[in-house]
């Protein structure tokens, strides 16, 4: 089957998805790319076919590398085709560069500004100190978010790495962190970003998890309330019945026999069992983390 430049797009993109972070990293450090190699081979079957759209199709291809010089370029091969006078056929198409893609891509101009953005968002970075230059490639190897974040989200991310490579431990509610724009659910969204990053930046011998950048720079968290009822034997003063919404922490000091979990909230305000029991309403989800209640595990749940 003949492919035309335009029948390549789905693949090349693919590709170019591929070689990204590679081509972001050899870019920033000046270093050869390593070209991307797509087969075009035409048998002479299909050749003699219809001649006429092979002519095209060569055509197109010869006049693509000629606009295009040393970016694109076609590797040839000889071919014994006297009946179709040819002594050699178009084989491969080699990409050399970024703008070789972006040539062939039907949105390349767009892809390419895009490139050209990202890359100078790793330029600036470069420019800076040496944890700056180590989160440059090590942003470069994240290239999907470089690639389609904006700028001001980029910067965010940059700086909230690179403050936390130079305050180890932090020690602090991460609303705390003197960084514009990044609360709990920025950072909700981020963590396992910022992790691999700070990984390269610090120089960590194994890869960071979020759990492991909290508790390594003690990044503190709200803590998270359990609505309960049969909360007076946890903390004095508060009625059997009374509903009141406690930390883990304190829910952790008493043990309790036994504890009924109960998803809606009116439920459990009107459920009647005994004192001793502790009712939890309303988690959702959460529920789970009950579990790092240490006495949870030996209570009886209903």
């Amino acid at each position: 089957m003949l492919k035309f430049p335009q029948d390549l797009a789905d693949r090349l993109g693919k590709r170019f998805e591929d070689s990204l972070p590679n081509w972001l990293a050899a870019d920033l450090t000046h270093t050869p790319f390593a070209p991307m190699e797509i087969s075009v081979a035409v048998s002479r079957r299909e050749a003699g076919e219809d001649i006429l759209a092979y002519n095209r199709w060569e055509k197109t291809w010869t006049a693509l590398e000629a606009r295009h010089s040393g970016a694109i370029v076609l590797r040839r091969t000889p071919a014994a085709w006297q009946q179709l006078g040819r002594t050699e056929k178009i084989t491969h198409v080699v990409l050399t560069n970024p703008d070789a893609v972006f040539a062939l891509l039907p949105e390349g101009e767009s892809v390419a500004a895009r490139y050209r953005r990202a890359l100078a968002r790793l330029g600036e970075l470069d420019k800076g100190s040496e944890a700056a230059q180590r989160l440059a490639l090590a942003l470069a190897q994240q290239a999907r978010f470089v690639f389609e974040s904006d700028d001001a989200e980029c910067a965010r991310l940059a700086e909230t790495v690179l403050w936390l490579a130079a305050h180890r431990p932090a020690a602090c509610y991460m609303r705390e962190l003197p960084i514009e724009g990044v609360d709990s659910k920025w950072l909700e969204r981020h963590r396992a970003l910022c992790a691999r990053l700070l990984t390269a930046v610090v120089g960590f011998a194994t890869p960071l998890t979020a759990e492991d950048v909290e508790r390594e720079w003690r990044i503190a968290s709200p803590p998270q309330l359990v609505g309960v009822r049969h909360a007076h034997l946890s903390v004095a003063g508060l009625g059997a019945d009374d509903f009141v919404g406690l930390s883990l922490d304190v829910l952790s000091r008493v043990p309790r026999k036994r504890v009924v979990i109960v998803e809606n909230k009116q439920t459990g305000l009107s459920l009647k069992v005994s004192d001793e029991a502790l009712i939890v309403c309303g988690m959702g989800r959460s529920v789970v983390s009950l579990a790092r209640i240490p006495w949870m595990a030996r209570a009886q749940i209903d």
